[in-house]
């Protein structure tokens, strides 16, 4: 993870969840973190372990400050012919960083993430990637401004946006008979970016927010689009009060990877741990963050260490360690 040739498969959150209650694997990272390692520092952040450190905190302002300055568009002349070009940026690290600076950095990024957000020029990679910073940002940006950032999410996530003329580049380069073709982004990864934030952000107990909510899920939900379903089940999983038109189970058994984690996460939410012959069909389900995630709940249930018995014989190692670790965790508190 701490290698910087970027081969590493573990998300910042997963390494954070591995060190928690692990003294030596917490110390490698804050080691790291002040050699100037953004991984660790990212990984400090989610665990909640920078904010009273004036060094750590000293790091991350700086490292979204110089985000802040850079800019994925350029413009060049040359014989009186102007040529514009868009790079692609990754935020989400500085969402995920920037919940550990000043206040006025905050307010800063969350300008700059909703600007990129909302910007009919940019790409949608760099649009929806704005957006999922925002949903990392969430538990610190500042609350003055979480009300504009709601109003800007919402057009966005019921798919009210035209491509840009590059989006459109792209998506004719999909065509079978064209001579250039460009993988850059999957269609309607900025709706399913802006729906999940938006379900972090909206408080379920303020006036109206289920109506609100309700009118951006169900639309969702049959859109046909499996990363747009994923999002609407994150949002039906973070407001389990919510009325859900499709039955979970049938959810759980989709050929997409992301929708069956969003349905596991929601019947978590709403019904706790499956059981039964559908607990067997994700135990064997092909992909291990599948279990990880049956993991996680396991951790939330009066009744999940039989589970996390279970997942000690799993064949994917990381699933082995995580299953260990809750269940010598359970036994220590």
């Amino acid at each position: 993870y701490l290698d910087e040739d970027g081969s590493h498969a573990l998300p910042s959150p997963q390494v954070s969840d591995l060190a928690e209650g692990q003294p030596p694997l917490v110390q490698r990272l804050d080691n790291a973190a002040r050699a100037g390692s953004i991984r660790a520092l990212e990984a400090l952040a989610v665990a909640d372990l920078i904010a009273g450190d004036a060094a750590l905190r000293a790091r991350c302002d700086a490292f979204v400050s110089a985000g802040l300055t850079s800019s994925n568009h350029s413009e060049e002349e040359a014989d009186g012919v102007v040529t514009r070009s868009i790079g692609l940026f990754v935020f989400e690290g500085y969402g995920l960083i920037g919940r550990c600076c000043t206040e006025s950095i905050r307010a800063e990024l969350t300008r700059k993430l909703v600007t990129t957000m909302a910007d009919p020029v940019d790409i949608e990679p760099n649009r929806a990637s704005a957006a999922n910073a925002l949903l990392n940002l969430a538990p610190a940006i500042p609350a003055d401004e979480v009300g504009d950032v709601i109003d800007q999410l919402e057009p966005l996530a019921l798919g009210r946006y035209a491509p840009s003329r590059w989006d459109r580049e792209h998506l004719d380069s999909l065509h079978p008979y064209s001579r250039n073709r460009f993988d850059i982004v999957l269609p309607d990864a900025l709706r399913a970016a802006a729906l999940r934030t938006i379900g972090r952000l909206v408080h379920p107990e303020h006036p109206g927010s289920a109506d609100r909510l309700s009118a951006l899920v169900e639309p969702a939900l049959f859109t046909g689009s499996a990363s747009v379903v994923a999002a609407a089940l994150d949002v039906l999983a973070r407001h389990p009060k919510l009325p859900i038109p499709v039955p979970l189970s049938v959810l759980l058994g989709h050929d997409d990877i992301e929708v069956r984690l969003g349905a596991l996460k929601a019947h978590v939410a709403r019904q706790g741990l499956p059981s039964g012959e559908l607990l067997d069909q994700l135990l064997a389900d092909p992909s291990p963050r599948i279990r990880i995630s049956l993991r996680s709940g396991a951790e939330q249930d009066a009744a999940g260490e039989n589970l996390l018995r279970r997942l000690l014989a799993d064949s994917d190692v990381f699933v082995r360690a995580l299953a260990r670790h809750s269940l010598e965790g359970s036994h220590t508190t």
